[in-house]
């Protein structure tokens, strides 16, 4: 009697694990499920932080363990959540530990702890970073979170984290965790295994969970794991779905395929505006989504977090914009949260390990979007001039281009990387030449040229331009030219812009950090002026009654017999402009 007794009391325990795996509506469907979302408040500076427990939450799960914790977390020296891993091995329970191999060489805390008890680590990804910040708790209970399980990042950082309770969704990162702990990372994990099988969602195997009877009532889960599971095409799913509004906070911004569907976004009249980490807007560059998001218009301010452990030093530790999450439409019925560890970059696409999680609840996404409006509003205006009642069109002028470069004159200074064209001449030393027509100083920071479809360039922070002045951008692999104010892609970076213009189809634009049109050159068709003229390269400089630079009467060929000051000896007599200084007309 008590061997059929036990035997039923297994198979009863077999069929309630059994519904909740394949059919979210088991037990979740007959009690409150759990469902929690953290933010980090870490104020605007030193004095004004505040602990916002995220770290107290997570050891709760720890303490609370009763046989197993499987974590994947990249950084990971917060003291007390060590201490509470300690304990729950103590107590037996069955530890495991994916981490970064980088931070196995330097030595990170809780890496070593861990190590010395014995506790089974696997670290990899030794060509990128294995950057997920999750944690599977008996294997229904799942910690992810934007944040690394640091001091700065948990008190200092802005970002969130979210527990919930669901064998079916702890299933998804399982299955994740399991590719990482055999020793797969990056390219080499399989999609087919991140996937779990849901009777009653159609009967098939799905990344998508329906939880049901949260404290936030019904939500969809959507979970995706990188780089195998085109997070990306995801996103940007959700994001040409939008009908009202979307916002966003994010740390790393360099993926053009959504920088460009946010702009789309904007221009079919949807609100669309984001707060943006100032540490990576100077790590970034030229690379940074923040220039093609200006140039369309899409209102962009940078965090104000200045709780860093050095004051002032935004990359002294702490004081980050950490969080990497977007809301859409949070006040219609379709509303949409993005968050995980994946940063909008080509690292978190393409190499990183990284948690990719979409949620789909208003009370969840009016939750994130009272954040955003936190965030927000202790956020600054980032820099740059714009037409807002004192600068007024054409106050600033494109005043000459070098479309067709310089002519090859075997200098052992052009860089293999800037290859001739078949008429000889080098691409790489076009430029584009602007010119303060007002009576006032200029901040240029955060304009841009664009062409017909996009962003070619922008100008970084502190690049001013004062009255009657002109600041000349060149490229990086020209040679002809000395004492540019601005060089494309010093970092010789293939992934950011080039100074290389359309000779067929030449139409630019110069437009403020707002998007609007201060000048154009070009109409789209061949340059009207400049260009090989026999056997020599020459600009198409401004007239003085400068007109619109979309008419042809408005320009003129350089008419000098030489290059003028600024163009190098070497290429003096055969690259005939003027730039940095007056046109020749003048």
């Amino acid at each position: 009697m008590k061997i059929a007794f036990f035997n039923l009391f297994i198979l009863i325990i077999i069929f309630i694990l059994y519904c909740d795996t394949n059919d979210p509506q088991g037990l979740d469907s007959v009690r409150n499920t759990r469902f929690d979302v953290y933010f980090t408040t870490p104020g605007t500076d030193q004095n004004n932080g505040v602990n916002a427990k995220i770290d107290e939450a997570l050891i709760n799960l720890i303490d609370d363990a009763d046989y197993s914790i499987d974590i994947a977390f990249m950084g990971f020296n917060k003291q007390n959540i060590i201490d509470a891993i300690k304990r729950a091995y103590y107590r037996g329970i069955k530890i495991r530990f994916v981490g970064d191999a980088s931070y196995v060489k330097r030595g990170e805390v809780a890496y070593v702890v861990m190590e010395n008890l014995g506790i089974p680590i696997v670290c990899g990804n030794d060509n990128s970073i294995m950057h997920n910040k999750f944690g599977i708790f008996d294997r229904k209970l799942i910690f992810f979170s934007t944040a690394n399980i640091t001091n700065t990042d948990l008190v200092k950082s802005y970002n969130n984290a979210i527990i919930i309770e669901s064998i079916s969704v702890a299933l998804l990162f399982q299955s994740e965790f399991e590719q990482l702990f055999s020793g797969r990372f990056g390219d080499a994990k399989d999609e087919d295994k991140n996937r779990v099988f849901v009777e009653k969602q159609g009967g098939t195997y799905t990344n998508t969970i329906l939880i049901r009877n949260t404290n936030y009532g019904d939500v969809e889960l959507e979970v995706y794991f990188a780089p195998h599971m085109n997070c990306v095409g995801h996103m940007v799913d959700h994001v040409n779905k939008a009908t009202n509004s979307l916002y966003f906070t994010i740390f790393a911004f360099t993926k053009d395929e959504i920088g460009g569907a946010f702009t789309n976004k904007k221009l079919e009249g949807i609100d669309v505006k984001g707060v943006l980490d100032k540490s990576q807007i100077y790590g970034n560059g030229p690379g940074h989504e923040i220039y093609r998001l200006c140039s369309h218009g899409v209102h962009i301010r940078m965090d104000g977090n200045e709780n860093t452990n050095f004051h002032g030093d935004a990359q002294g530790g702490g004081g980050r914009l950490h969080s990497k999450t977007m809301v859409i439409d949070y006040d219609t019925d379709k509303p949409v949260v993005i968050t995980g560890s994946f940063n909008w970059s080509n690292s978190a696409t393409r190499t990183n390990d990284e948690t990719l999680v979409i949620v789909k609840n208003k009370q969840i996404a009016n939750l994130y979007k009272k954040e955003f409006d936190k965030i927000w509003n202790d956020s600054k205006e980032i820099p740059g001039d714009y037409m807002n009642g004192t600068l007024e069109y054409q106050d600033v002028i494109i005043n000459e281009v070098n479309w067709k470069g310089s002519i090859d004159n075997n200098s052992s200074n052009i860089a293999d990387e800037c290859k001739k064209d078949s008429d000889d001449t080098h691409p790489c030393d076009e430029f584009i030449e602007l010119r303060n027509l007002s009576d006032r100083v200029i901040d240029l920071s955060y304009w841009t040229i664009n062409n017909a479809e996009d962003v070619i360039f922008g100008f970084p922070e502190n690049i001013y331009l004062y009255p009657g002045a002109y600041v000349l951008a060149v490229d990086h692999l020209g040679d002809a030219y000395s004492n540019a104010d601005f060089v494309l892609n010093v970092s010789n970076d293939y992934r950011f812009p080039r100074m290389i213009l359309r000779n067929a189809s030449f139409y630019i634009e110069l437009r403020d950090r707002m998007g609007n049109v201060i000048d154009k050159a070009g109409n789209g068709s061949e340059p009207f002026n400049g260009g090989l003229i026999n056997g020599k390269v020459y600009s198409m400089e401004r007239k003085n009654n400068f007109g619109e630079g979309n008419a042809p009467f408005s320009w003129f060929t350089c008419n000098l017999d030489k290059g003028g000051n600024l163009v190098d000896e070497l290429h003096k007599s055969n690259t005939i402009c003027t730039p940095g200084e007056a046109n020749s007309s003048e």
